[in-house]
């Protein structure tokens, strides 16, 4: 097909302009004010009216539909960047946020980041897998950086303590292979093997998503999606930690630790 006189002109004589920037130039007429967003679709006008009334209809000039289509191919690339670049900066925003949360309660919290989004019919969602990690912003670059701790991988399932009818023991077994081989909450395959592993030996009434941004999940009762987040948790001490694992082991059939001789006692 022989290309319009326009284009060639686009692409020989000024090789530095785009043919999304000549076009927006020589024939932004054509184009909805709202091209500038990206997260909408370019659309022509259907017609334009010149200076002396006479109305031109956009599928009647060829030329202006073909420069239309080339421009909207560099347009749909240049949309798909600016989509990343804008989950790039709301995340910058909510990590910075999270940080200057945590320096103004440094003493009652933590950054986590977390893994296994859970949740039971209508109840609070939380991840399955969690591992205290630190947040750091270098004024040198403008950035954030996210550093793992020497800290443990944990297992949470305090949102399943009291839900009837699932598996007792696949809590205790998959909490016991998460201590004895830990891995990173951001680790796609392994979190994967876990979460699905774990969601079939919970119950017939789980679901297991791999798929963060899917939404009908169906009519199942508990869901866990494969969905990594990072969040402020309040700090759990020693002592609140070893009496929740006793809570647990009870839970879980263990028998209660022996009380102290009266002679250990001192008044």
């Amino acid at each position: 097909m022989k290309q319009p006189p326009q284009l060639y002109y686009y692409r020989c004589k000024n090789r530095t302009l785009t043919i999304r920037q000549k076009f927006q130039i020589n024939y932004l007429k054509w184009i909805s004010p709202q091209y500038k967003y990206f997260l909408h679709e370019l659309k022509p006008k259907e017609s334009i009216e010149k200076e002396d009334a006479t109305l031109i209809v956009f599928v009647d000039n060829i030329e202006i539909v073909e420069l239309f289509d080339l421009y909207k191919e560099e347009w749909n690339k240049w949309a798909e960047k600016q989509k990343v670049y804008d989950l790039t900066r709301q995340l910058y925003k909510d990590l910075f946020s999270l940080r200057e949360e945590l320096k103004a309660n440094p003493e009652t919290r933590e950054f986590v980041v977390g893994n296994g989004e859970m949740s039971v019919g209508s109840n609070r969602k939380h991840p399955i897998i969690t591992k205290k990690v630190s947040i750091e912003f270098d004024m040198a670059s403008n950035s954030l950086q996210i550093l793992d701790n020497d800290t443990d991988t944990l297992f949470y399932n305090e949102l399943l303590l009291n839900v009837e009818d699932i598996s007792a023991d696949s809590l205790k077994t998959y909490r016991d292979i998460l201590a004895n081989n830990p891995f990173h909450p951001l680790s796609e395959q392994d979190a994967k093997n876990f979460l699905s592993q774990f969601a079939f030996k919970l119950s017939s009434d789980t679901i297991f998503v791999d798929n963060p941004c899917k939404q009908d999940t169906g009519n199942y009762r508990i869901t866990i999606k494969q969905n990594p987040a990072f969040f402020l948790r309040k700090k759990i001490d020693g002592t609140l930690q070893f009496i929740k694992k006793i809570i647990e082991d009870i839970n879980n059939g263990g028998n209660l630790m022996p009380s102290l001789p009266p002679h250990t006692w001192r008044t």
